[in-house]
């Protein structure tokens, strides 16, 4: 048998002995240009989700994320790409209507080729709040794309979104964490922080440029500077 992940190869364990269990992870194709423009433009405070709408992605919990990140950033825009039974659909957005949020979301349907390339570029962050998952290719194709990603703690999910470096994980339905401390406030705290750090160094860079040639240039200044260098490089860009 192949399982997508540990977790799912201890479940399979059961009733299957490990030696004839092999673990085989999904992939992902790399876009390190997407990733290179992402990291250079300004935060705009989208979020993605790509998937079957429905209760095991945890579609049901996303209009009351919704509505405490924009309690905070009201210009937040939720973009929830995919299909589901007419009957979840409706409830989704029904949801969407009773938390008030319907200006920080939008539902395009299903997308492919080059509509999905667009919308992961344009994206800030990758939500998906699931409740059940092996090892989602949505998530590896947001990584590709240099996104940050909060989701929960199911599945082959915490074997490849590692806290703190490269997104978040929350315990699934736990709304309040996942909009506030461990998930979206939080990263999109870093991402002005990394913006407005990066001025900062520009700033810094220049001044290094007009003054370098001085003797009296003092040499404290220059291993600041070479700090802020090796700082921009290294804080956290997620």
């Amino acid at each position: 048998l192949i399982a997508l992940s540990d977790e799912w190869k201890d479940n399979l364990s059961q009733i299957v002995s490990n030696e004839k269990i092999v673990v085989i992870p999904n992939y992902s194709q790399l876009h390190y240009e997407a990733y290179q423009e992402r990291k250079e433009r300004k935060s705009n405070h989208q979020v993605l989700f790509l998937g079957e709408i429905g209760k095991r992605k945890g579609c049901f919990d996303i209009p009351a994320v919704i509505k405490q990140v924009a309690e905070k950033i009201p210009d937040v825009l939720f973009v929830i790409a995919g299909d589901g039974t007419e009957e979840d659909k409706k409830a989704v957005q029904n949801l969407v209507h009773e938390f008030g949020v319907e200006k920080n979301v939008v539902f395009p349907g299903w997308i492919r080729g080059t509509q999905k390339d667009e919308q992961l570029r344009d994206a800030d962050v990758f939500f998906l709040p699931s409740y059940n998952e092996g090892m989602p290719m949505s998530i590896l194709d947001a990584m590709g794309y240099g996104l940050p990603i909060v989701s929960t703690n199911v599945g082959g999910i915490p074997e490849i979104v590692l806290e703190g470096k490269n997104g978040y994980c929350c315990n699934p339905g736990d709304i309040e964490n996942i909009a506030k401390a461990g998930g979206f406030l939080r990263l999109f705290f870093y991402q002005t922080f990394y913006v407005n750090f990066r001025k900062i160094i520009d700033f810094f860079v220049f001044f290094l440029y007009i003054f370098e040639w001085s003797p009296h240039f003092p040499e404290q200044s220059h291993q600041i500077i070479s700090f802020l260098l090796f700082s921009s490089k290294s804080v956290l860009r997620v």
